[in-house]
């Protein structure tokens, strides 16, 4: 297993369980269209850019089969649907371009990917909350379909850094 920097996440290393990892920007996969049938995110839309976020749903949507399922989980300001806007000590942006879970949602809904169920953890941190998401791919969206396709102007991926992505 490579990693962008020593000992970082070594733990997440699923190949001993036949899973194939890829470490890249969630804006960049290299994965063939509509060839995944389920993506999982956890924790880390509300630590990148507002754009790199919603770059990475667009992605999500491409590599995702029809009927896909893409679970996401966001660690939130408390008390709140904004999301942590923080990295590495660092605030990601200005609080109002950040976002929150409606954003984010509507985001989603705009590369094809519908909220089947949205539950809050029942632990709750020192800091923050945190909110599952469950989204379906549209069968509607097909192969082909422009919603999702980020291949005629794909950003940079992002450098692990999210703050480096500005």
């Amino acid at each position: 297993m490579t990693c962008a920097w020593p000992g970082e996440w070594l733990w997440t290393d699923y190949s001993q369980f036949g899973i194939e990892m890829q470490r890249a920007g969630m804006e960049a996969l290299e994965v063939e269209r509509a060839s995944i049938g389920f993506v999982l995110c956890i924790s880390v839309m509300e630590h990148v850019l507002a754009r790199v976020r919603r770059a990475g749903l667009a992605e999500f949507a491409r590599v995702l089969e029809p009927d896909g399922v893409c679970v996401i989980t966001l660690d939130l300001m408390r008390d709140s649907e904004r999301l942590w806007n923080s990295a590495l000590n660092e605030q990601v942006e200005p609080e109002g371009e950040h976002g929150s879970v409606p954003d984010l949602i509507a985001e989603a809904s705009d590369c094809g990917l519908k909220l089947e169920n949205m539950a809050p953890c029942p632990a709750r941190g020192r800091r923050v909350d945190v909110m599952g998401l469950v989204f379906r791919k549209s069968a509607a969206t097909q192969p082909g379909d422009d919603r999702g396709d980020l291949s005629a102007g794909r950003p940079a991926a992002a450098s692990g850094d999210p703050r480096t992505s500005r």
